[in-house]
């Protein structure tokens, strides 16, 4: 499992991926892309993953997070944004 956040917008996004891949190159990501649900992870051209190095650009992204219930604590927030 790896984990990664949805692109909402990114202007000329530049990802080094080769934590992931091995490939030295700078992967150019899109935030309008809509994948099919069954799109492998590391080819969703539309996502970031963590360990990996933005060399070009700036986006941003959101992060669903998963969050066990503890009543003392309250509801968790529903996501994570960050800007690259």
């Amino acid at each position: 499992r790896h984990d990664h956040a949805r692109l909402l917008e990114v202007a000329d996004l530049g990802v080094r991926e080769a934590a992931l891949t091995g490939e030295a190159e700078a992967v150019f990501k899109q935030a309008e892309l809509l994948l099919e649900a069954d799109t492998p992870v590391l080819e969703r051209q539309n996502c970031l993953f963590q360990g990996t190095e933005v060399v070009r650009g700036r986006g941003l992204a959101c992060r669903w997070l998963a969050w066990p219930r503890f009543p003392s604590r309250g509801p968790p927030p529903a996501s994570q944004h960050a800007r690259a």
